[in-house]
């Protein structure tokens, strides 16, 4: 990793570079970059005074891409109709259990009770897009107990319905691999405040 740099007030193009370019001073030459990858923002990719034309000022041979990330995250966010009734539906299950401590008490004893591996649901957000996969995983380990704990629910009805079960380990699957993409592409990247992900140098 060659910097971490926090921004303390604008964020435009100039901004952007001034800061990387004082760190770059000395530690790396900008003639061995050769990519950059990045968000769509504006600061970022316009033509005129973005940050990838001012890189390319001192690095003419650097070619900048689009960062895969933001776009795995719209693309997740677009699904069917038919499977989005499933996350739908698994979002009220969650929401039923953990909007009341009492709840959220009773369902961890119940769990207690079962021996199961884990006693509680995880709480989703929609900002926390990555805490999708693991919030779709946690209800379809604990169905059991969820059928068990809301019985007299109509949301408990959608355990008995292997459809219904059926999509939710797909999802599960989508989720499971998109976050397996994430953190690979995390532990190959340098982040930094400004939203650059990661910036390929050749070697000296």
């Amino acid at each position: 990793m060659l910097c971490s740099l926090l921004l303390p007030t604008n964020t435009t193009a100039a901004e952007l570079f001034k800061p990387l370019n004082d760190c770059m001073s000395g530690k790396l030459n900008w003639s061995f970059w050769v990519g950059l990858c990045m968000d769509e923002a504006a600061a970022m990719t316009g033509w005129l005074s973005g940050f990838t034309t001012w890189v390319k000022e001192v690095a003419s041979e650097c070619e900048s891409m689009h960062c895969v990330i933001p776009r795995e995250m719209l693309t997740s966010q677009k699904t069917s109709p038919e499977l989005n009734n499933v996350l739908q539906g698994m979002i009220k299950i969650i929401n039923h259990n953990n909007v009341h401590a009492l709840n959220s008490h009773l369902f961890t004893q119940l769990c207690e009770e079962m021996d199961t591996e884990h006693t509680r649901l995880l709480l989703y957000t929609e900002v926390r897009w990555l805490s999708k996969s693991r919030s779709l995983a946690r209800v379809f380990e604990l169905q059991e107990p969820l059928q068990a704990f809301r019985k007299k629910s109509p949301l408990a009805a959608h355990f008995s319905a292997t459809e219904w079960v059926t999509k939710l380990d797909y999802f599960c699957d989508i989720f499971s691999l998109l976050n397996e993409l994430n953190l690979s592409l995390q532990d190959r990247t340098t982040t930094s405040s400004c939203k650059v992900k990661w910036l390929h140098s050749k070697p000296n």
